[in-house]
């Protein structure tokens, strides 16, 4: 007869273990026949679902399993149904028929209120629809990854500010900023914009940026569609459009507003308001380009367009 498993400890898993179990789930990778020992089950649940480990351990440790026991992805759901985080399991094990009809599955990063609300993690990731969710103080998200078509919603109600960098998802990702100092998202004021500190989604994705009141933003996007589709009140706004098939954009209350695409690049410029509203220069309007740029609304001020160098280096 086995032995009890009394107490669950993790000294097997290490680093590499961890990186390999994410690396498989983010590439869909996963095979639904592969058991676990109990040690990397717990370690990959809390790796998905950003539980505490050891209120993990607590229920393992609850349902008495033999030390030799071993699971699979569909085992570790059965398990964990009904406990937290168990949707988000599902969702990225691809074990959709566990999940329960009609029910959301949404992983949240909350930004604490006051300073250093900071997430900077290479070995981290979302594995379902993800909201990066700011209040107040200082916000700080780097190397962040969701997994396959997931999307990722980032929500701004009031900040002082803002830093996203090296932001990728397979999904759409829409950016809602209500009140705002400073948003720096895959850009920053240095005018130094590289492509793998953008916020990044496939060429057949879009990237939504909706902003009511914002003091300064600076967006560094690779997406097959940027789409500005509000720009209420901003005292200073920044467009890099490293890589894009179209740009669709309006504004209302602003001075000046600026696009950058890069050296070299040409696009047909689709342009719906006065011309004394866009400032773009001639020799990058190729007509007969796969590339669009459409202005829609530009109530007060100019819209800039200009090219720039971008510095192109291998992303993860």
């Amino acid at each position: 007869m086995n032995q009890k498993m009394n107490t669950i400890k993790l000294n097997g898993i290490d680093g590499s273990v961890f990186k390999t179990l994410k690396k498989g789930l983010l590439e869909r990778g996963v095979d639904l026949t592969k058991h676990y020992s109990v040690p990397e089950a717990v370690a990959l649940y809390s790796l998905v679902t950003k539980c505490c480990v050891s209120g993990i351990l607590d229920y393992a440790n609850s349902l008495n399993l033999s030390e030799g026991t071993v699971l699979s992805l569909q085992d570790i759901a059965r398990m964990a149904f009904n406990q937290n985080g168990s949707d988000v399991f599902c969702q990225a094990a691809g074990l959709h028929h566990l999940i329960g009809k009609g029910k959301n599955v949404y992983g949240r990063i909350e930004i604490p209120n006051g300073k250093n609300g900071e997430r900077e993690s290479d070995d981290d990731g979302g594995f379902c629809d993800t909201l990066i969710h700011q209040l107040n103080g200082h916000g700080k998200v780097t190397n962040f990854e969701v997994s396959n078509q997931f999307k990722l919603d980032i929500q701004v109600d009031s900040n002082t500010d803002l830093e996203l960098k090296n932001i990728e998802t397979g999904g759409d990702i829409n950016i809602y900023i209500r009140t705002a100092a400073l948003v720096c998202a895959g850009a920053d004021e240095s005018g130094d914009i590289k492509e793998k500190d953008a916020i990044r989604t496939t060429m057949s994705n879009r990237v939504l940026i909706s902003i009511s009141t914002c003091a300064k933003a600076y967006f560094g996007v690779c997406a097959g569609i940027i789409e500005i589709n509000q720009i209420s009140t901003c005292r200073f706004f920044k467009l890099h459009a490293i890589k894009f098939d179209k740009i669709i954009f309006q504004q209302s209350t602003c001075d000046h507003t600026y696009i950058y695409v890069p050296e070299n690049t040409t696009f047909k410029l689709t342009n719906k308001v006065e011309d004394c509203r866009v400032d773009c220069d001639v020799s990058l309007i190729d007509e007969n380009s796969s590339r669009e740029i459409e202005i829609k609304q530009v109530s007060t001020g100019i819209v800039h367009i200009k090219s720039e160098k971008i510095i192109f280096e291998k992303c993860r």
